[in-house]
């Protein structure tokens, strides 16, 4: 099997490799990848995006109050950065900055040597793995497991850049700088000056991409993420100037009643599901270039694989069509504790046995203890740099710092001309989050009281999992009482549908799809990772036994996320041995 290969990333990203000092060998090699140099007295930056000034911005987001789609440049560096995608990159004399979004939703990955938002261009230019820390991507088997579990990645001497951090490079090398994080308990007045504040966040950041002049799609459904977005359109509003989107094909129970409610909202409040931009083309991926893309874009990042992520052919629009997303309002509930850590109490002190005690719990079955001795220290250290002071705290921060970034991030796979923003994410909401006692926090009264702000009715009405007493009986609440909760949204699906049946011309037929079967697709991702990680020369070759066979024959069978999850994981170990060698 060949080695992978580099795939640039696609609009509005940009790929970069910023290094302290460049060799005759990493020029050739990235250069050869198709990177331009520049030149700085104490940096080179190598960027897959010409450089025409010196304020870089890669990505998609809110800075100085305006939306921005990359790759493109700036007159000036920015002095707000608000929500997003993206990481702005300044260019001084001597001494690089970069900066991405606050939440870090674009991961960037640094050494000693090095600063990149790719981690395969770290390991083609350092060529060293980790093997301990490799295989800590089996840590846990739920269907959000990822394979980051840890600040340390699998490319030996290279980190994960923390939330809430800028770095630079220059005559001091490469420096991190991470904002101090406060999880000290809020009086109700404070609580309620970060939920306003935070609201005007969310709301600022909504008009700017409204007001930016590209077509905007909003999702909505029954939950409560993304009648954030829908609630800071309202009070503005706005909801008029966007096109919503709903699941059409109620599949499921939870899918029906995301299909009433969505659509019930909208016929409430008002907007239309009319006014997609026509698709002008497509575009036309084998299954196999898809695949490739997939793994060199997230090198073993992401968790389990979708039918979407190998699709062949997408369409293409006339303007890029941006899509809002209440994808990270999860930040302010405790459902990663409940997911992964249901037997942590949250409330003890963050002692390295405290600790230690809440990660043995919830590993996979399937994995070893050998294994998990393997990486454990590792993991164990991440837990233990991350901020706060109880153990609630550091669940909560792994959270922020790797699941939420791994699963609100920018998409490997996206329609074409596609761009998706995760909207209700804010400093002052994750503060005001992290100031509840752990009994407020999983009442999930965050996204309750800034709904409250947004419109008092909003969270009211009905949702997918209904608000229990705890948010009421509550010296933080203010307003309703639980017997005004609840109320039924009458739904008005004929509007979703109307828009799924309206035929309109598309100027180029579309192409025929080469047959291809998901399941067979992710059989040949096991095996042939199987085959690689199983020869007797590989760095893996230890890890391929009876437990991990015990755990494919029972994913293969029982659990399509889990198997889905496994064939990423066991390539990203197949593509990190042959890069090694």
């Amino acid at each position: 099997m060949a080695a992978l290969r580099f795939v640039p990333q696609d609009v509005p990203q940009a790929d970069f490799v910023i290094v302290r000092t460049t060799t005759p060998a990493i020029d050739d090699l990235l250069t050869d990848l198709g990177a331009y140099r520049v030149t700085k007295e104490n940096y080179t930056l190598y960027s897959w995006y010409p450089v025409g000034a010196d304020t870089l911005f890669f990505g998609a987001g809110v800075v100085d109050g305006r939306f921005y789609v990359g790759p493109t440049t700036l007159a000036q560096q920015p002095s707000h950065f608000g929500a997003g995608t993206y990481t702005v990159i300044g260019l001084g004399d001597s001494v690089a900055t970069i900066q991405p979004d606050i939440f870090g939703m674009n991961m960037l990955f640094y050494s000693d040597s090095l600063v990149t938002n790719r981690l395969h261009l770290a390991a083609l230019i350092l060529r060293s793995i980790d093997v301990n820390n490799a295989i800590s991507v089996f840590y846990g088997q739920t269907g959000f497991s990822f394979n980051f579990n840890m600040l340390t990645t699998p490319v030996k001497g290279v980190q994960v850049l923390p939330t809430h951090s800028r770095i630079t490079v220059g005559g001091n090398g490469v420096v991190v700088s991470t904002h101090v994080q406060d999880f000290s308990v809020l009086e109700p007045d404070e609580y309620w000056e970060l939920i306003h504040a935070g609201a005007e966040d969310v709301a600022q950041n909504v008009s700017a991409v409204v007001n930016s002049g590209y077509p905007v799609l909003a999702d909505i459904s029954g939950g409560r993420d993304s009648r954030i977005i829908f609630g800071a359109l309202v009070s503005q509003g706005l909801q008029h100037r966007v096109i919503f989107n709903t699941i059409a094909q109620a599949t499921s129970p939870m899918l029906a009643l995301d299909l009433r409610i969505g659509s019930g909202l909208v016929a409430r409040y008002g907007g239309s599901y009319e006014g997609m931009p026509r698709i002008v083309g497509f575009s036309h991926n084998s299954v196999a270039q898809n695949i490739e893309r997939r793994r060199s874009h997230i090198f073993g990042s992401y968790h389990w694989i979708t039918p979407a992520d190998f699709r062949p052919v997408s369409g293409i629009f006339k303007t890029p069509v941006v899509r809002m997303l209440g994808g990270g309002g999860e930040m302010y509930r405790t459902n990663w504790g409940v997911i992964e850590f249901s037997k942590a109490d949250p409330e003890l002190p963050a002692s390295a046995e405290h600790i230690a005690q809440a990660l043995r719990q919830p590993r996979g079955r399937f994995v070893s203890d050998e294994m998990v001795n393997r990486f454990f220290p590792d993991l164990l250290h991440t837990f233990e740099v991350l901020p706060g002071q109880k153990l609630g705290d550091k669940i909560e921060s792994h959270y922020v710092n790797l699941r939420s970034r791994l699963h609100f991030a920018a998409r490997p796979i996206l329609p074409e001309n596609s761009v998706s923003i995760s909207l209700a994410t804010s400093p002052y909401l994750l503060r005001a989050f992290r100031g509840l006692p752990a009994a407020e926090q999983r009442s999930g009264r965050v996204i309750y009281d800034v709904l409250s702000v947004f419109d008092p009715q909003l969270p009211l009405l009905e949702f997918e999992v209904p608000y229990t007493k705890a948010v009421f009986d509550s010296r933080y609440h203010r307003g309703s009482t639980i017997d005004q909760a609840g109320a039924k949204v009458e739904g008005a699906e004929h509007l979703v549908m109307d828009r799924r049946i309206t035929p309109y011309p598309i100027p180029s037929r579309r192409p025929v799809e080469s047959e291809w079967d998901f399941r067979t697709s992710l059989e040949s991702e096991v095996s042939e990772s199987l085959a690689v990680i199983s020869r007797p020369d590989s760095s893996f070759a230890f890890f391929v036994d009876d437990h991990l066979k015990e755990f494919v024959e029972w994913a293969q069978e029982h659990n399509p996320n889990n198997y889905a999850a496994l064939a990423s994981k066991l390539r990203f170990l197949a593509d990190l041995d042959q890069i090694a060698r």
